[in-house]
């Protein structure tokens, strides 16, 4: 919030109508990350409150990843349109697991939140869904990838 103001109080002092347009800009700029983290840490509250109180029941998770995908596909991105894949292995579509529908749902918002801001500047989301096992009971795999930079492996012999 401090940044945001610094950079309103900047555009106002300068006359320069092009300096006042790109201070404007990093304004937004600065609005949107706080809108997006004030977001996620109600969304963290929310969560942590759900977990001591919320009965557990069979989720369509499947279902949750349909909706969250539209509802992200119609929100902007600093990057550019978002594009989406996803991949529901036989078996998956028509699985559910126990569990908080809400806190889930807000778990894959974050997977797809975090994919789309380590996206490319052509974002594009995989999200793959398979049948699996834990601890001996029917899962569901749930993976997310973008296309943004990997994180590059350590250089051997170099000390940090």
């Amino acid at each position: 919030m401090s940044a945001l103001r610094r950079q309103l109080e900047l555009a106002s002092e300068t006359i320069d109508p092009a300096t006042q347009r790109a201070r404007a800009a990093k304004a937004a700029h600065q609005a949107s990350r706080a809108i997006r983290l004030t977001n996620r840490l109600l969304a963290h509250a929310m969560v942590i409150h759900r977990a001591d109180t919320a009965p557990r029941e069979a989720v369509d998770i499947v279902g949750i990843a349909r909706d969250l995908i539209e509802e992200v596909s119609r929100s902007p991105v600093d990057a550019g349109e978002p594009e989406f894949e996803a991949q529901v292995a036989p078996g998956a579509e028509s699985l559910t697991v126990p569990g908080d529908q809400v806190s889930l749902r807000e778990a894959m918002r974050n997977l797809l939140d975090t994919g789309l801001r380590h996206a490319g500047s052509e974002p594009l989301v995989r999200i793959a869904l398979s049948p699996g096992g834990l601890d001996g009971r029917t899962a569901l795999d749930l993976r997310v990838e973008d296309n943004g930079p990997w994180i590059a492996a350590p250089v051997q012999g170099v000390a940090a």
